[in-house]
């Protein structure tokens, strides 16, 4: 259909559905009319240059159009259509002059014979013929009719032709867009009413703007889709053609700044996905977030245009709708199915893209993940890394990585539950890197097993800066481990241990080992402790202490850990120490064997 309407305009393409529908009836209607040698002289650009008896003819298609619409009915009989063109060839069941219908057989239901009736050609042309006779209206019928199924589903598609044939300045059209939105007197603010607050409802009336290439006049209860340079039409269907009028106005209005690309859970597929990644290869350099997790078809091909395009100053590309951090010059990759396919254009971004310096990898578990790893081997820009939601086979990989980069300053492997086998990776990655300044590996369910091995590493390693073990389940034994060879360690400059499971008791034990240091280093320690108020209520608290050499600086925490067990752990602890607690509360608190036996 386009290339033929390409070919018949002589190479300029329509630019809405509109312009496509009339163009397509324009050339059917010449091409047949040439046929029988009753073609004006030259194509025409449109349909009002029609020859009258054909135009009458087509304004009666346009009224049976309407009908069927009305009637939810797409098949027409002979009879219907004999009425409207009384030249019809019964026997072959053509319509002469036009083409714009076809003909349908159904078999009789007794008998061989069959009967002859008729469709549009394509169901969107129905449509398109409904708005041309709804044009033709009288005003009040125009007003009346538009007031009852301007927001029905089944007329959307006749509606935005509509306001494409008639005009965003059509007084009919103006009179509805006003009526919905109220004017608020006492704070002279104008408001949109219930009938617009709908995103359904706007993205509508938004399509019939775009049909209408009429980007200036859009209402504010609109352009509420598009504020302070952001995108966002998420959880709501969109079709192709939706994406790409949200394309073209983002186009039209290029003097603004796109940061921000919602498009989460619209059930966009592969062709939405295609013109997505056309315009931001063509317009789009700016963006910082972009979501379209939770659509028909994989991201990634427009993921993967963005990374080539934009400039990175920060940019998260989410697969996992809800986070949204920016850090400058930064690459928030978040796994998503399908991310596989593009696995070579992923690594080759990371490979030839200087302006990645900081990288955050979430869910990346595929097969294939070993090609980005190694990309980020080969890397020489990237100085931060985060790995979010990986295993210890993930772990091992990127450890790997990790031993022959020489850029990497900045390793946060926080939150993924690597246990003692993860410990034992990153130790002997720590022993064999030179350039890794910063470590965090918080809350990763280590044990004193696992803390002892980075004690190991932490007496090798000549060039860690600071190491943040906070939030495991290292117990003072584990930590004394890890003081010791800080005390052999002259470049650590910060060390966190906290909401670990360590008493008052246990503290002391480290607060000497703290003064025993020879130099400089700020450690951040943490006791647990049973706490109770005036009425005997007790909870869970840790003291959070700033130590070095000198001084000791303590501040009360409410205890930070959202795991089960590990808040168990801490508790039996401090429940040793404890000579007045009465009652003990453990009613539903997700507490399995593991946290049992402590």
């Amino acid at each position: 259909l386009a290339i033929l309407i390409y070919l018949f305009q002589q190479g300029s393409l329509p630019e809405t559905l509109t312009e496509m529908n009339e163009s397509f009836i324009l050339h059917t209607i010449y091409r047949h009319l040439k046929r029988y040698t009753l073609a004006p002289s030259g194509p025409v650009d449109k349909l009002s240059k029609v020859p009258k008896p054909v135009l009458d003819i087509v304004h009666k298609l346009s009224d049976l159009a309407f009908k069927g619409l009305q009637q939810n009915k797409l098949v027409f009989s002979f009879d219907e259509v004999k009425q409207i063109c009384p030249d019809i060839d019964k026997t072959e069941g053509a319509i002469n002059g036009f083409g714009l219908l076809q003909t349908v057989q159904h078999y009789a239901q007794k008998g061989a014979g069959t009967t002859a009736s008729f469709n549009f050609l394509h169901y969107t042309m129905q449509e398109f013929l409904a708005a041309l006779h709804v044009s033709t209206l009288p005003s009040e019928q125009q007003s009346t009719l538009m007031e009852k199924t301007f927001w029905d589903g089944h007329y959307n598609f006749m509606w935005m032709m509509f306001v494409g044939i008639v005009g965003v300045k059509s007084d009919i059209f103006v009179n509805f867009v006003s009526k919905g939105q109220e004017y608020k007197r006492k704070t002279g603010v104008r408001v949109a009413q219930n009938i617009l607050n709908d995103k359904r409802k706007r993205l509508h009336l938004f399509q019939c703007y775009m049909e209408a290439k009429s980007v200036a006049g859009t209402p504010d209860v609109i352009t509420d889709i598009f504020k302070y340079g952001k995108i966002v039409t998420s959880k709501i269907r969109l079709l192709p053609h939706h994406v790409s009028s949200l394309m073209s106005y983002v186009c039209a209005k290029s003097s603004e700044q796109w940061n921000t690309l919602d498009l989460h859970g619209c059930h966009i597929g592969d062709i939405g996905m295609s013109v997505l990644e056309q315009f931001i290869k063509e317009n789009l350099s700016t963006l910082e977030y972009v979501d379209l997790s939770d659509n028909d078809s994989s991201p990634w091909g427009v993921y993967c245009a963005i990374i080539r395009k934009c400039s990175l100053n920060s940019l998260t590309l989410s697969g996992d709708h809800g986070t949204r951090e920016h850090t400058p010059h930064s690459l928030t990759l978040h796994g998503y199915q399908g991310m596989e396919e593009y696995v070579s254009n992923i690594t080759d971004c990371l490979l030839y893209n200087p302006s990645i310096q900081s990288l955050t990898l979430n869910k990346i578990i595929f097969e294939g993940v070993n090609e980005i790893f190694e990309a980020i081997k080969a890397n020489t820009t990237i100085q931060s890394l985060t790995l979010q939601m990986v295993t210890t086979e993930g772990v091992e990989v990127i450890c790997e990585a990790i031993k022959a980069n020489t850029t990497l300053l900045k390793l946060d492997l926080s939150g993924n539950a690597l246990s003692d086998d993860g410990a034992v990776v990153i130790s002997e990655c720590l022993k064999s890197n030179r350039t890794l300044k910063e470590l965090n590996i918080s809350h990763n369910c280590i044990t004193d097993e696992g803390a002892s091995e980075i004690a190991e590493a932490i007496q090798i390693n000549t060039v860690m800066q600071n190491i943040n073990i906070s939030k495991n389940y290292i117990s003072v034994e584990g930590l004394l481990c890890i003081m010791e060879a800080v005390k052999n360690n002259f470049t650590l400059q910060v060390v966190n241990i906290t909401f670990n499971n360590v008493t008052r008791t246990g503290f002391a034990s480290i607060k000497q080992c703290i003064k025993c240091l020879t130099h400089p280093v700020e450690i951040y320690a943490s006791w647990n402790e049973i706490k109770k108020d005036t009425h005997g209520r007790a909870e869970l608290i840790s003291k959070i202490c700033t130590c070095d050499t000198d001084n000791v600086k303590e501040e009360e925490w409410s205890f930070e850990i959202n795991n089960s067990d590990h808040i168990i752990m801490c508790l039996s602890e401090c429940l040793k120490e404890d000579d007045t607690l009465q009652e003990l509360n453990l009613y539903n608190s997700n507490i399995t064997s593991e946290g049992a036996r402590y």
